[in-house]
């Protein structure tokens, strides 16, 4: 009975961590995330797809924000050919923060980018201020967004 009861305890705890928990969730940083960023409901982050969140002008307004700021400041991305992920939450109110990064080649598997490359592109995304939060149930909402970078042979060709 003893080894029966403890899987069943490990069952229970697993599906619940899976219940409250999906894959690309964030948790807070302290060491890398702004203390000063709060999420209207801790307990809640929807996916962005789900409840409309979106920027002004959409993909148009991203990209030519960001291409703007990349303009001013320029990157080093020699010998770069793959995808750059940013993943960050938009909170109920437009605001945004808790970023996280991975970058791939185009057969997926790591690859490295550069901290100070990073450090731009990230820039390029916190420049980005016309954000509308996502509605649920009539109510501005915490959600999950991402912006993709495409770059081929040092050049951003895409975003996404």
């Amino acid at each position: 009975m003893g080894l029966g009861f403890v899987f069943f305890c490990s069952l229970i705890i697993w599906l619940n961590y899976q219940m409250k928990n999906n894959v690309g969730d964030i948790t807070y940083d302290s060491s890398r995330d702004d203390p000063n960023f709060l999420l209207c409901d801790e307990q809640r982050v929807h996916q962005y797809y789900s409840v409309g969140t979106s920027y002004l002008d959409e993909r148009k307004g991203i990209r030519t924000s960001i291409f703007d700021f990349l303009e001013r400041n320029p990157i080093d991305l020699k010998g770069v050919s793959g995808y750059v992920t940013f993943r960050f939450i938009v909170n109920c109110n437009g605001e945004i923060g808790w970023f996280r990064n991975k970058a791939i080649d185009f057969l997926y598997k790591s690859m490295d980018v550069g901290d100070n490359s990073l450090e731009v592109l990230l820039k390029s995304i916190e420049n980005l201020k016309d954000w509308k939060p996502g509605i649920y149930n009539g109510q501005n909402v915490d959600s999950y967004y991402q912006i993709n970078f495409k770059i081929d042979e040092g050049v951003i060709v895409d975003i996404f």
